[in-house]
């Protein structure tokens, strides 16, 4: 599920996608282009906080 959402956020972030409106859903929340990039770091730092709970197992 991180996957594809990092996947959609960098494509928002960096103009790949489009939106349909002037802003888009992520997590049951509404949020504009711009808070892509910021979201995208989040979703990276918790992948990145799971693995290393992970290897800790």
């Amino acid at each position: 599920m991180r996957n594809t959402e990092s996947g959609e956020l960098v494509q928002l972030a960096h103009g790949a996608a489009e939106l349909t409106g002037t802003d888009f859903e992520y997590r049951k929340r509404r949020y504009q282009r711009i808070d892509a990039e910021s979201l995208f770091k989040d979703v990276a730092a918790e992948s990145a906080l799971i693995l290393r709970v992970r290897s800790r197992a």
